[in-house]
């Protein structure tokens, strides 16, 4: 999917520019780090809009000008999102400790084992351990 996103981000120009509508999927180019994700837009302000990047969880707000049209092989019908929405109702480590082990699990250097305990609203209750 990355290497999808990348080729189409390759061709952005003026041609290639959408009208974002709300809850709408999108390839956008991010300002973190210049390379384009499949996004929703959660908000819509003047030329401005806020979009979480579904492959990945994070929010940013970008220029409307950032976003162009998916392709059908790179749309949410036919991969589904990577990301999803989790709250962590149960765990044995402190706060402190949890926000650490996570964060040394996004960036590899640490396994953290999570068991999902219900699904309800696309949310998924799980415990960290």
């Amino acid at each position: 999917m990355m290497s999808l996103c990348a080729s189409l981000g390759s061709k952005f120009d003026d041609r290639t520019r959408v009208t974002p509508v709300v809850g709408e999927v999108y390839l956008a180019r991010a300002i973190a780090d210049n390379e384009t994700y499949r996004a929703v837009v959660l908000e819509v302000t003047g030329d401005q809009c806020r979009v979480q990047y579904i492959d990945f969880g994070n929010e940013e707000v970008i220029d409307s000008s950032s976003l162009m049209q998916l392709t059908p092989e790179m749309s949410v019908s036919s991969v589904a999102p990577i990301a999803i929405k989790c709250r962590v109702d149960s765990t044995k480590l402190s706060a402190d400790n949890l926000e650490k082990k996570l964060d040394q699990a996004i960036d590899g250097s640490f396994l953290i084992k999570i068991k999902i305990l219900s699904i309800e609203n696309s949310v998924h209750s799980v415990e960290v351990y």
